[in-house]
């Protein structure tokens, strides 16, 4: 099975080695269409201020499960105010066969968000 799964986001600041990146939990999710063998899903993080930025993701999958990971990132001289948002992750998962799949989204060490997708 292939699984090809792309996360945009902008990098507003340009490359900085010093700033580190923080996992951005999955707090909801919405999927916006599944057609052919491509799902676009928007992921929704809460942060505690609009500076915050998507900045990777890592996956991994089994035959019929794939789990994702965001992170994001803040530029800590930036003054901003304080907030709460929502950072949108958009995300389009693409598999190579038809079938019954599970997402999971990472939310903690113990925790997933979840979901079922028929391709």
């Amino acid at each position: 099975m292939t699984v090809c799964v792309l996360c945009t986001g902008c990098d507003f600041f340009g490359p900085d080695e010093s700033l580190k990146d923080v996992v951005a939990p999955a707090d909801s999710i919405q999927i916006v269409s599944v057609a052919d063998l491509t799902a676009k899903i928007n992921v929704y993080s809460r942060c505690g201020d609009p500076c915050w930025l998507y900045s990777r993701s890592t996956e991994s999958h089994t035959e019929d499960e794939i789990m994702m990971k965001f992170y994001k990132i803040r530029k800590e001289q930036n003054a901003c105010p304080q907030v709460i948002t929502w950072m949108a992750i958009p995300v389009e998962i693409k598999v190579s066969t038809a079938g019954k799949y599970t997402l999971r989204f990472y939310r903690s060490e113990t925790s997933t968000l979840d979901t079922t997708v028929t391709f």
